[in-house]
C-alpha cells in the first residue's frame, strides 16, 4: 500500500517507520526541511509519563482568569478576537470539571505510557543516539502550598501504577546537585524514575535517516495547499510543487492541521498551539 505522511516531524517520521516496517511504500512531504523550524525541533524532548495531569481542571479556571491581571503568571492566556480560538476556548472550559479532569487525566497517562512504550521499541530496534537521559524527572515547586496542591495528582497517577516520589528540598538537591544555587527558591518536588528526556531533533533527524534506509523516500520544500476528497475520502493533495496520490493519508502537521482540513474540507479539529 501507497502511504503519503503530510508532516516531516517527529510524528511523521514515526509513523513513517512504523509503516514502513509493515511493509508499505512511504511518501513524507514537508514544507520545511530536516532540522529547520517546527515544534520537533525546538520542543523540550521530555517524556513526561509521570506529569500526565490534564490542564483542563477546576483550578485552571482560578489560574486563567488571575493571568489575565497578572504580567508573569506561570500560566497565561489572552483574549483573541479568532473565532477558531474562541471555539477552542469554550470546549476546554467545558472539560474543567472534577470528572472530567480526572477522566482526560487518566486518558492522557495511558497514550504517555504507550507512546513511552513504542519509543523504547524505536530506540531498540534502530540504535539511534539522540541524548537520551533515562534517569528520571523531577517537577519542583517553589513554596509548600503548591506542593500540597499535587498531591492529588500524585495519587491519581500512584493509583494505576505510575511511580512517583513526593520529595522534600534536600533529597531534590541530591537526585539534581546543580539545583543548589537555586535551593532557596525551591520547597520539593515530584519525582518520576521512569521519566526521561532527549533531543527530539536529534531524533527526528537520525530515524529519519534510518527510514530512508528502509526504502522511506522524504521530500522538502512542499507546501501543502488543500485537500481534495470525494465524499470520505481523500483523493489528492495539492501543493506548490504539484498533486500528490496515495491508497492512503496521514496528517501530521500539528497546529497547522486544523486550518488545512477547515479549509479544504470543513472539517473542525480542536488543536491549539501553547
Amino acid at each position: 500500500m501507497e502511504v503519503l505522511i503530510l508532516g516531516g516531524g517527529v510524528v511523521g517520521v514515526t509513523t513513517a517507520y512504523q509503516l514502513l516496517k509493515d511493509g508499505h511504500q512511504v511518501l513524507v512531504i514537508d514544507r520545511l526541511p530536516p532540522g529547520i523550524g517546527g515544534a520537533s525541533y525546538g520542543n523540550a524532548g521530555l517524556i513526561a509519563t509521570g506529569h500526565s495531569i490534564a490542564w483542563g481542571s477546576p483550578k485552571a479556571l482560578k489560574i486563567w482568569f488571575n493571568s489575565l491581571f497578572h504580567q508573569d503568571p506561570v500560566f497565561r492566556m489572552k483574549f483573541q478576537a479568532d473565532p477558531q480560538f474562541i471555539r477552542w476556548g469554550l470546549k476546554f472550559l467545558f472539560q474543567c470539571t472534577e470528572y472530567k479532569a480526572k477522566r482526560n487525566s487518566l486518558a492522557k497517562h495511558r497514550i504517555s505510557s504507550y507512546s513511552q512504550k513504542k519509543l523504547k521499541e524505536v530506540v531498540e530496534e534502530t540504535n539511534i543516539q539522540y541524548e537520551r537521559n533515562a534517569n528520571g524527572l523531577i517537577y519542583l515547586y517553589r513554596n509548600s502550598q503548591a506542593m500540597a496542591a499535587s498531591s492529588s495528582h500524585v495519587r491519581l497517577l500512584e493509583e494505576i501504577g505510575q511511580t512517583l516520589e513526593t520529595v522534600e528540598k534536600e533529597r531534590a538537591l541530591e537526585i539534581i546537585p546543580e539545583l543548589k544555587d537555586s535551593k532557596d527558591q525551591i520547597a520539593g518536588g515530584v519525582f518520576s524514575p521512569t521519566d526521561e528526556s532527549g533531543d527530539s531533533k536529534i531524533f527526528t533527524e537520525q530515524l529519519m535517516e534510518f527510514c530512508r534506509g528502509m526504502g522511506g523516500t522524504f521530500e522538502s520544500g512542499v507546501a501543502i495547499e488543500r485537500l481534495e476528497a470525494s465524499g470520505t475520502k481523500i483523493k489528492r493533495v495539492v501543493t506548490d510543487r504539484g498533486v500528490f496520490t496515495a491508497d492512503n493519508y496521514v496528517l501530521c502537521l500539528g497546529a497547522w492541521s486544523p486550518l488545512l482540513v477547515r479549509t479544504s474540507l470543513g472539517v473542525r479539529i480542536s488543536v491549539c498551539p501553547v
